[in-house]
């Protein structure tokens, strides 16, 4: 069944992926998916405290000579109040006292034997944080499905949250497929070349969040592939390169399928990679690149992504873009909806010299791509167009439609 990228999205969003949680302590769940609302315990600041080193006084007594009757430092506190013409030394972080209504910073003050003469303008309530203005307490501070980054491990932390319930990564087999293709560690015969898509799909798994497992290349025929498929049904995704097209030994989907694998589609009306198959064994989820490398990267950042994503319950799962303009006239095929890889500078989108299926440069020297619509044929420099990036994280929580039209 052929589909669009639109459609082949929808189905990918469609499925109800069930993956596993495990706890972890916080330290250990940096770019992990959280598996439960975290609300805070407390509130922050616990208490009102200063936010510079300076003196605490009331308003009523600011135009006199003021006399320091206590010094509070961080982590101690007082329960001196102040009296007339008095005032409270205190340095950053430490408690405030209830009577005090100002923190006056040392350098805008005048120091005269155990006396302060303020020198410059103030405000009430000025430089103090009153306790609750950061965080309340009960309120929610990361939500199901939002991937943990630093900063949220020194919020948890603050709150005293030592572990969380997080979703356990998705375990992604990989392999390749044909006779013609030998490892880098390998050597060549004449008519052979280095897989370069199985190293790039590990690392992009992982990256995307999963745990990648490598199993090597398998030969082109049916046997030791059907024996491959039958001992993968504790993976939950299964990524191959090759052997999807409509060539004599290009017989992957067909084992697949005479392994009892529910198909969701076989084709993309897209360019490049049209022959991408994605399917259902039990709960393993299958999904068969293009050989070519450009296509197979490129496939893999849109649909593979996505499926990562999914297996992960991140709530920010689906492609975002960047809407700016193109850099000069460029002009394609119409017909199918085209990806056409570039690089943007963060003011324009450059279009790559080169875009062929089947190279393996292009991506290394791009950033991200544009998809055209399948009936636009050219732009003129400085049109409008979604820039989707590849090689930074730029998400979104719902669908949006980031085809160039």
């Amino acid at each position: 069944m052929e589909v669009s990228i639109f459609e082949a999205c929808k189905i990918i969003n469609s499925i109800n992926f069930k993956p596993i949680l495990e706890i972890e302590p916080i330290e250990n769940c940096l770019n992990r998916v959280v598996a439960e609302n975290i609300y805070a315990k407390m509130s922050l600041p616990r208490f009102n405290n200063s936010a510079m080193d300076g003196y605490g006084i009331k308003i009523k007594n600011s135009n006199f000579e003021l006399k320091v009757v206590d010094c509070i430092y961080a982590g101690l506190t007082t329960d001196r109040e102040i009296g007339e013409n008095e005032c409270i030394k205190i340095m950053t972080g430490a408690r405030v006292p209830s009577s005090v209504e100002a923190i006056i910073p040392k350098e805008d003050c005048r120091e005269i034997d155990g006396k302060i003469v303020i020198e410059k303008s103030f405000k009430l309530n000025q430089h103090i944080r009153f306790i609750g203005e950061d965080v309340s307490e009960n309120e929610l501070l990361i939500a199901e499905g939002e991937k943990i980054n630093y900063s949220h491990i020194g919020l948890l932390a603050s709150q005293g949250i030592t572990h969380l319930r997080i979703y356990k990564k998705p375990k992604v087999a990989i392999f390749g497929t044909g006779e013609e293709i030998k490892y880098h560690y390998e050597s060549l015969e004449p008519s052979q070349i280095y897989n370069s898509n199985t190293p790039s799909m590990l690392k992009q798994a992982e990256n995307y969040g999963a745990l990648s497992v490598f199993l090597g290349n398998i030969k082109d025929n049916k046997k030791d592939l059907l024996n491959l498929v039958e001992n993968l049904q504790n993976f939950d995704m299964i990524v191959t390169s090759g052997g999807v097209s409509v060539g004599d030994k290009d017989f992957t989907k067909d084992v697949f399928l005479e392994s009892g694998m529910e198909l969701f589609f076989d084709k993309i009306e897209m360019k490049p990679g049209k022959p991408t198959t994605f399917g259902k064994i039990n709960n393993c989820f299958i999904l068969n690149l293009p050989g070519n490398p450009l296509a197979c990267m490129v496939n893999f950042n849109i649909f593979g992504r996505l499926i990562i994503n999914n297996l992960l319950k991140l709530k920010s799962k689906n492609l975002s873009f960047i809407e700016t303009k193109i850099s000069s006239d460029f002009y394609l095929k119409k017909g199918r909806d085209s990806v056409i890889c570039g690089f943007f500078d963060g003011c324009k989108f450059h279009v790559s010299e080169k875009n062929s299926p089947g190279m393996v440069s292009v991506i290394s020297k791009c950033n991200g791509a544009i998809i055209v619509d399948k009936s636009r044929d050219s732009f003129k420099v400085n049109e409008s167009v979604k820039f989707l990036p590849f090689n930074f994280e730029f998400l979104a929580d719902e669908f949006l439609d980031f085809i160039t039209k």
